[in-house]
């Protein structure tokens, strides 16, 4: 029993270490999202911007109607590109303090979110004239948040089944 005890203390405490880890990366990554906001007009920020545009545009398609503005400078994803970033950096944070195991009733919940996700897709780039950038970001946001924190929770309780 004190075996087990320790097992699953060492098993925990990776877990921290994996979670601390990925956040810093996707702290790192949100922080290139707004650079061209923080690092300005400066020789390093102008290069910095255009190698990081180039990184962002393997992931995003940058449409510029469909990105926030943060000043006079747009943001380097489109605004559901930013919801989703945002959305898995806050299930990261709050998976670092909170450690309540999770039901499979929440995959009801995560449909949800997909079929959320998916319906704002179809409104905004089918039906409507204007791009709500709102409805997008928190649509990213939710989907995004709610498949990091069962993700999260999945490989944690796997980590503790595994003798």
């Amino acid at each position: 029993m004190q075996n087990n005890f320790f097992s699953n203390l060492r098993i925990e405490s990776k877990n921290k270490i994996l979670l601390v880890l990925l956040s810093i990366i996707s702290a790192v990554w949100l922080f290139g999202i707004f650079s061209s906001s923080i690092l300005g007009e400066s020789s390093f920020g102008l290069l910095a911007n255009f190698y990081l545009s180039f990184l962002y545009s393997k992931v995003c398609h940058q449409a510029d109607h469909k990105s926030f503005m943060l000043g006079v400078d747009q943001l380097l994803v489109c605004s559901r590109c930013t919801g989703i970033y945002i959305g898995v950096f806050f299930s990261l944070i709050i998976s670092l303090f909170v450690s309540k195991k999770f039901s499979k009733k929440m995959l009801m919940i995560i449909y949800l979110a997909v079929f959320i996700l998916l319906l704002d897709v179809l409104v905004n780039n089918y039906f409507l004239t204007n791009y709500f950038k709102i409805s997008a970001f928190i649509s990213g946001f939710i989907f995004a948040f709610l498949i990091s924190l069962f993700s999260i929770n999945y490989f944690k309780k796997e980590s503790y089944d595994i003798k």
